[in-house]
């Protein structure tokens, strides 16, 4: 149990370090302005599209690729990353930080030609407005992501 223990304490410590190395070491003269949109991708008949082929074909121009096994979970660009979010068919464009408003409506238009760029020969839509797909929401539609897995497992049914 001792040994357990110190595994333990030593990935906190681990994952702490990598949390305090995610902010600046100097604080910028202005605050900055960052944002996430997320939106429901459907396919032509309106119903919730799996993600997963989309992010493949715009990790051919990305940056970074984060993976989780066979997953792609992320996609770094530069000045925004493509994530996918809790539902199989939902896409979060996350934007800046930016200096003002101008600059970060300039990186989430980039963003959006990009996605949309790589959706319509897929034949995919992005919907907006708090539109939802058909499909009805269910375990099914759910991503696969290591910690919705823990989430489900720590929370139990209700979670889901």
């Amino acid at each position: 149990m001792k040994n357990n223990s110190k595994i333990v304490e030593n990935r906190l410590q681990a994952l702490a370090e990598r949390f305090e190395q995610a902010f600046r070491v100097a604080i910028p003269g202005l605050r900055t302005v960052g944002g996430e949109a997320v939106f429901p991708v459907v396919t032509a008949d309106g119903r919730a599209a799996d993600i997963q082929e989309l992010l493949s074909v715009l990790s051919r121009q990305a940056l970074n690729v984060q993976r989780e096994g066979n997953l792609i979970v992320g996609l770094d660009f530069l000045g925004f990353n493509l994530a996918a979010e809790v539902g199989r068919g939902t896409l979060e464009i996350i934007t800046g930080p930016c200096e003002d408003l101008v600059a970060l409506s300039l990186l989430h238009e980039e963003a959006m030609s990009a996605v949309r760029g790589a959706a319509l020969p897929l034949g995919l839509t992005l919907l907006g407005y708090g539109i939802q797909p058909l499909t009805p929401a269910g375990l099914k539609l759910m991503c696969p992501k290591q910690r919705y897995r823990v989430l489900a497992q720590v929370l139990g049914e209700a979670w889901w």
